[in-house]
């Protein structure tokens, strides 16, 4: 019976030591995290990013702001108000307007443009996995794409609004593992979502112009709105076509 009582004994002793470190690791990572204004506490995006440490929070306030931005750090960066209240032009029209280049990073709520030079793009995702873009606007880019993956894997591409683009709305290539989900890329001049070089995307509930993919297999499109062009494939195989809307014609 001694035994088995300081067995007990330790046993809620470990148990307790257990829940004790568990709650100081919580409150750590709690503490770690900062929520960061901008212009409040600095005047640039940039600036925001360049002081801030992975895993912080930036809230972007009303109003415009004239900057190519690169992100290179893990951060959740939002604008407080929406896309129609907070405006990202490039600075640089020869650069995209956001570049991300880090893993593990979150934008929403901009709209974005200003880059007009050959190829530059409203957001150009670099080499990076699980990152989440939803809710931009990235509109009216000349001689680009609204939203660009390159190399990038495991990303969610929600909600956006990638219209009006000279190359076209949202471009994949060599980008595996992919949602695209909920995007609205009609009247691009190239088309809405084209996929190169990548496999094992899913292609969900767009509205878009065409949908082309090249040289691409195991990608799921499904119940996608592809005014004005339908969907093409060249040079791809062993991906799933279902239950889209290819039948609408865009209105002038």
């Amino acid at each position: 019976m001694k035994k088995e009582s300081e067995k007990r004994k330790i046993g809620m002793v470990l148990a307790f030591a257990v829940l004790f470190a568990t709650l100081i690791f919580a409150s750590v990572g709690i503490a770690s995290t900062t929520t960061i204004y901008v212009p409040d506490d600095y005047t640039k995006i940039q600036l925001a990013i360049d002081n801030a440490k992975a895993g912080d929070i930036i809230v972007v306030r009303d109003g415009w702001y004239f900057e190519n931005i690169k992100v290179n750090k893990s951060l959740t960066i939002k604008s407080e108000n929406g896309s129609a209240n907070c405006r990202v032009r490039a600075n640089n029209p020869n650069d995209h307007a956001i570049e991300v280049k880090s893993d593990h990073v979150n934008i929403s709520g901009f709209s974005v443009g200003g880059a007009t030079g050959w190829k530059s793009c409203g957001i150009y995702l670099n080499s990076v996995n699980c990152c989440k873009i939803s809710n931009n606007d990235c509109s009216h880019i000349w001689s680009g794409h609204g939203i660009f993956l390159n190399t990038s894997f495991n990303n969610i591409i929600s909600d956006n609004t990638c219209s009006h683009n000279d190359y076209g709305g949202i471009c994949l290539r060599y980008s595996d593992g992919n949602v695209i989900s909920g995007n609205n890329c009609e009247n691009n001049e190239w088309g809405g979502i084209s996929i190169s070089h990548s496999n094992n995307n899913s292609i969900l509930s767009n509205k878009c112009d065409r949908i082309t993919i090249t040289y691409s297999k195991n990608n799921n499109v499904t119940n996608n709105d592809c005014i004005s062009g339908g969907i093409y494939l060249g040079d791809s195989n062993k991906n799933i076509i279902s239950s889209n809307d290819c039948s609408k014609q865009l209105q002038e």
